[in-house]
């Protein structure tokens, strides 16, 4: 009796001993899991915080990060373009104006006296028109302003030059914008006022001819300019409706 007591409380022992360790090896399996899911929770905060200042640090083209310094080169860049495109136009229509004066003025001194003869109402009238015709030319300026534009889109296209190309892996330094900047800013200061509607369209037809990816948009908002606002773009400046509704 005594011995088969003692058999049993040994196998009792060893059961309470298995069970222990049963019991502490579930402990240990839950604490390497606890531990596990912990890591994995720093994780994926570090991951989002990384995400977060990736984000903040520059915008996203089509889901690629674009560096903000390119942004900014490119801006600049762009800007120097648009001024060529501008002031090419304008050359081209103070060019028009100086020829239609001349042209005009021979067609109105040489054409009509030999069309009506000898009718000296028609002869005044025609050499009258002729002088008020080339003094508006002279006092505004169209060979000098043609001259004018045309100096200027040079010096913005050497410019360019010196600016391109521009790659997005490889964007001007910050000495590089600056010095760009400087003559750009030169470069303005000797323009006369600008044509706030005539620059816009500009804008957007180099946005056309540049950035194929903003097509749909740049169309929507030329669809929006009334065609007697493109007929005077080179007359008036048009500031108002420019930014009351091409800037909204």
């Amino acid at each position: 009796m005594n011995a088969r007591k003692e058999e049993d409380s040994k196998s009792s022992k060893a059961g309470t001993g298995a069970k222990a360790a049963a019991g502490g090896g579930h402990r240990e399996v839950r604490a390497v899991r606890e531990a596990s899911d912990s890591d994995s929770r720093r994780e994926r905060g570090g991951n989002k915080e990384r995400t977060g200042r990736s984000g903040s640090a520059g915008s996203t083209n089509g889901g690629r990060r674009v560096d903000p310094q390119y942004k900014k080169s490119y801006k600049l860049l762009f800007g120097v373009q648009r001024s060529i495109r501008y002031h090419s136009r304008r050359r081209a229509w103070f060019e028009f104006l100086h020829s239609a004066t001349i042209a005009s003025s021979l067609v109105l001194t040489g054409a009509f006296p030999i069309i009506f003869g000898d009718d000296a109402g028609v002869l005044k009238i025609t050499s009258v028109s002729a002088a008020v015709i080339l003094s508006i030319g002279l006092v505004v300026g169209y060979a000098r302003k043609a001259a004018q534009h045309h100096v200027l889109s040079s010096k913005f296209a050497v410019l360019e030059s010196k600016m391109v190309p521009l790659d997005q892996s490889n964007p001007y330094s910050n000495a590089e914008y600056e010095k760009f900047f400087a003559e750009r800013t030169s470069l303005e200061v000797e323009e006369p006022a600008r044509k706030n509607l005539l620059n816009a369209l500009c804008d957007y037809e180099l946005r056309r001819a540049t950035r194929r990816d903003l097509d749909e948009k740049t169309m929507a908002a030329l669809s929006k300019i009334p065609w007697r606002r493109h007929a005077t773009a080179q007359l008036f400046s048009q500031a108002t409706y420019v930014h009351r509704e091409l800037k909204s």
